[in-house]
This record gives structure tokens, C-alpha cells and sequence, in this order.
């Protein structure tokens, strides 16, 4: 504060500051800092502060308002993992990150997957007891089922996820956590993986036995595991 000996109580969403042993002149400019202000816990932009100068009787001297503020999601750092890296296969997946700020049961976590993953039979596996799953399109929705402290460690498993059918960078993923109205409270962005090349199981048969030199017709059988693209 630039008034020595001012004093702060805060009751509720109301802060009072009693000055101290330096008042305020007519027209002066003023800055009082205040710390301990703690924000909301998710995205929003407030109401209007209201703010109004009293004297040592608590009647008003003035009185005006100072503008809303636009308050943005918390930030975290989330990991993706997936059982399995290989083109095609399908395994359970790994949502993990540290919360930035609290969300309650029937809060949600949302994992937006890059294209080429098949998030169809995705379903809650474990990780955070009593959590549901649904799926739309490339976004997996886990509502869940027992809340989460800020900064408390989250690590949720879900199965059927199918990978893409092709090797290389998956892309990144987007992970958020929301309140149950769907504001978002924490966002953040997960690494790409990579997914790796499947395994073919070749199997080679001649027409007739093999002697030199011969010419005869030859068959190929690859054991393809997510066909062809």
C-alpha cells in the first residue's frame, strides 16, 4: 500500500480498508495494494466491482464502480499415454496431470483426441472412482465421480482406445477440466505420440516342390493386422 498504516479486513466478498495515519486529499490520486485476493476457480468474466469512500462514521462520500475482469482457465501440464504405440491396435490410455484448481464431483475432464484415433468404444477404466465416459466425434468426456483438489495428482485410465492406422506423430492432444455447467476451469495441451509401424507375419507356398531350375507360380500371405489405407 502507498497509505502507511492502513488496515484490511475482508468479510465475504466485501474488503475494507481503514486508513491509517495518512488520509486523502480532494482530487488526489489513489493506489492501495491489497494481497491475498483469491480468484475464482474457473473461467469467467466477473461482475462489476463496486467502490465507495466512507468516513469514520460509515456514511458514503463517494462511490463509483471499476470494471469487470476476464478471468482465464488455470494451466496444467497434462501426459498421454497409451498402452500400446502400434498402428491399429487398441488399448487403454492414461490421462495424467497435476490440477491447477479444484473440481467438484460432476465436474468433467475432456481429452480432445488428434484425428485418426478411433475414440468409439471408449470407456472409464479406472483412475477416479464412479467416473462415467461418453464420446463425441474426437472428444472423450469423463464425468467424474470423485473430486479433485487443486493440486492433486489426477490419473485416469480409460480402455478401447484404437490408434491410428498409419506410423508417425499422432498429433497433440487437448485436455481441460470444466465444472458441471461445461465452464472450463484448467487447460492445457498433451505432447504428440508416436505410433509406431504393426508387424507383418509373411507365409510363402510354391505351386510344387522347389527344384532348380524351375519357373512355377508363387503365393504370398501377409498377415495384415488393420488392413490397408
Amino acid at each position: 500500500s502507498l497509505l502507511s498504516g492502513t488496515t484490511v479486513y475482508g468479510s465475504g466478498d466485501i474488503v475494507t480498508m481503514t486508513l491509517g495515519t495518512t488520509g486523502i486529499a480532494v482530487n488526489d490520486p489513489v493506489s492501495i495494494v491489497v494481497s491475498g485476493i483469491t480468484n475464482p476457480a474457473y473461467s469467467k468474466v466477473t461482475s462489476a466491482y463496486a467502490i465507495e469512500a466512507q468516513d469514520v462514521s460509515s456514511s458514503v462520500m463517494a462511490s463509483g464502480t471499476a470494471s469487470a475482469n476476464s478471468i482465464s482457465a488455470g494451466s496444467i501440464s497434462p501426459i498421454i499415454t497409451h498402452a500400446s504405440l502400434v498402428a491399429g491396435a487398441t488399448s487403454n490410455t492414461t490421462s495424467a496431470f497435476t490440477s491447477a484448481n479444484p473440481v467438484a464431483v460432476g465436474g468433467k475432464l475432456k481429452v480432445t483426441f488428434p484425428t485418426g484415433f478411433d475414440i468409439s468404444l471408449a470407456a472409464y477404466s479406472s483412475g477416479n472412482r464412479g467416473t462415467t465416459a461418453a464420446v463425441s466425434g474426437q472428444a472423450l468426456t469423463l464425468t467424474l465421480g470423485t473430486a479433485v483438489t487443486s493440486g492433486g495428482s489426477v490419473s485416469i485410465v480409460v480402455s478401447g482406445i484404437k490408434n491410428p492406422t498409419v506410423s508417425g506423430s499422432a498429433g497433440i492432444y487437448a485436455v481441460e477440466t470444466d465444472n458441471a455447467a461445461n465452464i472450463t476451469i484448467d487447460s492445457g495441451t498433451a505432447l504428440a505420440n508416436t505410433i509406431t509401424a504393426g508387424a507383418l507375419t509373411p507365409t510363402i507356398i510354391h505351386a510344387s516342390p522347389v527344384v532348380a531350375p524351375t519357373t512355377e507360380n508363387t503365393t504370398a500371405t501377409l498377415n495384415i493386422g488393420d488392413g490397408l489405407q
